[in-house]
């Protein structure tokens, strides 16, 4: 199922890509998300709880960053998880583009969204993964806009983590960052 979102952000889009790259500070922000784990600087594990419908749902999971293009400030992110009770699987391939609008930046989200198990059925069609999709959206653009706000600094974990994604980004061949298994 694919699913198509859009967030605008108060910055220009040289910052917002700075800023969206940086994972610990970011991933906060999406409503029912907790970073449990920092395996390298692509690759994180985390908790999504999450009401779809009538029902809660509680994934454990794994998000990879597969491609960054700074030229085209496009990022593509791999993401599955099982769902803690046993109800089924949820795999998802995101890519994100930005672009200027206005005096900030508009951040286009395509999910492809494969659900397995017995939690297709809480879904009862795309309509209501749509809207739940939207909804976390437009809570995450909320919340993102909030702590930028507020002034809060990422902490030195976090500025660890996006020095060594943008130092890969930066050495990789055509702009494109590839996992090379030594976490740089």
């Amino acid at each position: 199922m694919k699913i198509e979102n859009t967030l605008t952000l108060s910055l220009p889009p040289e910052d917002a890509w700075k800023l969206l790259l940086d994972i610990p500070y970011v991933a906060p922000c999406l409503p029912g998300t907790e970073l449990t784990e920092i395996v390298d600087a692509q690759t994180f594990e985390g908790t999504v709880k999450l009401k779809l419908g009538p029902v809660s749902l509680s994934f454990q999971g794994t998000a990879k960053i597969e491609d960054v293009d700074p030229d085209t400030r496009t990022v593509r992110v791999s993401a599955k998880g099982r769902e803690d009770r046993g109800r089924g699987t949820a795999n998802a391939d995101v890519a994100f583009s930005l672009s200027p609008q206005d005096d900030g930046t508009r951040v286009d989200v395509v999910t492809d969204l494969q659900l397995a198990g017995s939690i297709i059925q809480y879904a009862r069609g795309a309509s209501v993964i749509e809207r739940t999709a939207q909804s976390l959206v437009d809570q995450f653009a909320q919340r993102l806009a909030a702590k930028i706000e507020s002034g809060e600094e990422p902490d030195a974990e976090a500025i660890k983590v996006g020095s060594l994604l943008w130092h890969g980004i930066k050495s990789s061949v055509g702009g494109k960052s590839k996992d090379r298994g030594d976490g740089s």
